[in-house]
This record gives structure tokens, sequence and C-alpha cells, in this order.
């Protein structure tokens, strides 16, 4: 059976992170009250050498408080390393990392020390302009003018910065792994694309409307235009006048429209939504729409290159390290599976938020190839 002790400790790491429920704060509530003991043990929790762990935590409503977070942290400690990311397989996991934060002094070790990037993929292989006939040219290390098939480019080392056609052609743009990509559309728009994403637009919008079609993750800031702007992305339509706004279908089932700026309309064969700005629709095929609120800061840092985990799953850490960096995961044993990952992942600086899960798990970590081995 769970000793008092033990029970506390969950609880008041719940409270922290905000996961407590009803039933918990009233366990809490009874266990603080019952003996001198045990409030004894919730104040040592609450203050570790002078730190009011509780203060740091309570303000974290969305990701990037977590950055405020570590500059305090490093303020009170001036620590020697820079925490960066929290693997952590339980709650008890949980404690021993805030203490670890707040009691001692850390040395990175060596094992990802270098800040080198991780090695791209060469030009052939990196983004790609595809034309409606199937011919294809590499764009990613591409300066000022392209032509393909009657389309004349201009792009830079980021993105298409402006298209020109005598004829209204689709062409599409192929992100893979590793990369990001930004396209200046026609009317002025913006699109940026995350890594493996893709995006079929025309050369010119003419007609009542300004169409593309998006499959992956894109961030949109839309020219206002007397022409509605549609995006079609996997099962839904969103429509929009001006506007900014995020469309992620990499799964198959799931379309999420996140909404910043200026409102939007999404819509499937059966079911349409309005949203307003910090407001987020999710579509599941077969089970329709769900909109949720959320918070801006997490929904297009990858457009910054940065990605945050909230008590992430390992699986979605795996997808992102496929996508941004073309890397596997693989585990020795299945209890690395039931893990939960929270903090800043840099896409500038893998090493460091490598060496910070080990750092704050008892995870050893090893590189093979374009491998990530969980030890």
């Amino acid at each position: 059976m769970i000793s008092d002790e033990e029970y506390i400790e969950q609880l008041f790491l719940e409270e922290i992170v905000g996961s407590i429920d009803e039933a918990g704060k009233a366990d809490l509530h009874f266990l603080i009250n019952k003996n001198d003991e045990n409030r004894a043990i919730y104040q040592d929790l609450q203050k570790i050498h002078g730190v009011d762990v509780r203060k740091f935590t309570s303000s974290i409503n969305h990701e990037h408080d977590i950055e405020k977070v570590y500059k305090k942290i490093k303020q009170q400690k001036k620590a020697s390393f820079k925490l960066r990311s929290i693997l952590v397989p339980t709650i008890a996991a949980v404690l021993l990392v805030f203490l670890t934060l707040f009691i001692f002094k850390k040395e990175k070790r060596n094992d990802f020390a270098t800040n080198t990037p991780v090695e791209l993929k060469d030009t052939l292989e990196g983004v790609k302009l595809v034309s409606n006939s199937g011919e294809e040219i590499g764009l990613t290390q591409t300066e000022n003018t392209v032509e393909l098939n009657g389309v004349t480019l201009s792009t830079n080392k980021n993105g298409i910065q402006s298209i020109q056609s005598k004829d209204i052609v689709y062409n599409t743009i192929v992100v893979p792994a590793t990369y990001d990509y930004k396209v200046r559309l026609p009317d002025g728009s913006l699109v940026y694309l995350n890594s493996m994403s893709s995006l079929k637009f025309p050369t010119r919008f003419e007609g009542s409307t300004r169409e593309i079609y998006t499959e992956g993750e894109a961030y949109l800031e839309v020219t206002k235009n007397s022409k509605p702007f549609i995006v079609h992305s996997g099962g839904v339509t969103i429509k929009v006048l001006g506007t900014k706004f995020n469309v992620n279908a990499y799964k198959n089932n799931e379309i999420t429209t996140s909404l910043l700026e200026g409102s939007v309309e999404v819509s499937s064969k059966t079911d349409t939504v309005k949203l307003t700005p910090g407001f987020e629709s999710k579509y599941v095929r077969n089970l329709g729409f769900k909109t949720n609120h959320f918070h801006d800061n997490n929904i297009i840092s990858w457009v910054r290159g940065e990605y945050y985990f909230r008590n992430a799953s390992i699986n979605e850490l795996a997808q992102v390290m496929r996508r941004w960096f073309d890397m596997e995961l693989v585990f020795d044993y299945d209890k690395f599976k039931d893990f939960k990952v929270t903090g800043l992942l840099e896409k500038s600086n893998l090493p460091d938020f490598l060496e910070n899960i080990q750092a704050a798990s008892d995870v050893k970590l090893s590189k093979e190839g374009r491998k990530i081995r969980f030890q």
C-alpha cells in the first residue's frame, strides 16, 4: 500500500502541473490536515531550499510560460546547464526532476555535446516544385529565378517570393523531412509549410475564389481580398477572406484548424463550424467537429523552429523527430513507450534536447545513424 508521504508527493505534483482532479484535491486536503507530520511533508515540498515551486509553476497555463520558468530557475541557482526538456515516466519522477533543478548543479555530459546541426539531405532530395505534367526541380538551395514549364519563380533560400505565368496552371511544392519552406502566393498571401507537407496552388487566382490544397501542416497569413480564400486539406474545406490560421492534417483521420486572427468557416461534407480567434476545430472523420480553445504560442511555434511538448506521448515525440530530423526512435524496453515528455525542442539544437532528456531522467540515449536508441 502507498504511504501517506508518497501519496502526498504524487498529489502535490499533480497539483502544480494542473492535472489534479476534485477527488485528488479532497484527498490532499484530508492528508494535510490529518496530522502535523503530513503537513510538514507538504510544506517541505512547497519550499525546496527557499524556492517556492508552486509559485514557479502556478502560472504555467501554456507553453510560452515554460520559458519564464527556465529563466527563474537560472536566476535562483545559476545552474551550469539549461533545462529545455523533461522526460517523465511517472509522477514520482517529476519530483526527482524538481529536486534536481533546485538542489543540484549539473555539468552537461558530452554524449550529444556537439552543437552542429543535424545533417540535411542534398538539394535533389530537398524541397521540390512539381508541375502538373510531373516534371520537378529542386528549390532548397536555388537563388533568384527558376523556370519550369512556362512558370517563373523568384526564390531565395527561405522560399518563393513571387510567381509569374501567362497561363493558369497548378504546381505543387513538396517539403520532405528535415525541411520547412515559405511560399508567397500570387495574391500576396503567405504559406509556411512544415516538414513532410505539400502545397498545390495556381500560378494566378482568377474567377470568384482563391483556392489551394495542403497536406501535412501549414500556417497561412491570408491577404484581404474580395474573393474568398479557400483551403482544401484532408476532409475539410476552410473558407476565409483575410486572416491568420494554422491547419494540421498530419493525421489521416483528423484535421485541426486553429485561428489566430480574423474569422474562418470550416466545412466537411456534412457539417460546418465558424471559428473566432483563439479557437480551433478538430475534425475527425465519421465523428464530425469539436471546438476548443488553444494557445497560439504552441500552435505556430514550429514556424520559428520550436516545438513545445506538454505531457506529450513518446509517439508524438517520435513523429516530430521523424518530420524535423528524419530520425527514428527505437526502444530497448517497452516501458519507455509509457513515458511523457514536457519541454521545448529547438530545431537548430537537437543535441541540447537529447542531453537534457538524459540529465532529467534515468534514460540513456545513443545515436546510431538515423536512429536514437532509448536504453
